[in-house]
């Protein structure tokens, strides 16, 4: 398979508001090198990182796409994205804090 058919095929998970980690992504799109595909994809999408750490103690990486509306979590709160910038790199407004959240972390990844 090549690159760019990788980029498109996790360009239209992440689009579908799916989030992805490495794994997940040699079982989908035999893609070996997640962190290149999606270095390549911020040039023009706003994509973040989040950290997860497994039961084994390993740290992996898992991104996801933000959407307009859409919840992200920072440190240990919880925003709304209110503005999303047109042009990278991208200027995301995450000022509406949401107050009594009952979302669980893992609600968000």
């Amino acid at each position: 398979m090549e690159k760019e058919s990788q980029n498109k095929q996790i360009l239209e998970h992440l689009k579908r508001g799916l989030s992805i980690a490495p794994m997940e992504a040699l079982r989908k799109f035999n893609c070996m090198r997640l962190g290149a595909r999606i270095h390549n994809l911020r040039e023009s999408y706003p994509i973040i990182t989040r950290m997860i750490k497994l039961p084994s103690g390993k740290w992996i990486a898992r991104y996801r796409m933000i959407h307009l509306n859409s919840i992200v979590l920072y440190g240990d709160d919880i925003y709304n994205v209110t503005r999303i910038s047109d042009f990278p790199p991208f200027v995301v407004d995450i000022s509406n804090k949401i107050e009594n959240h009952k979302v669980g972390i893992d609600e968000l990844s």
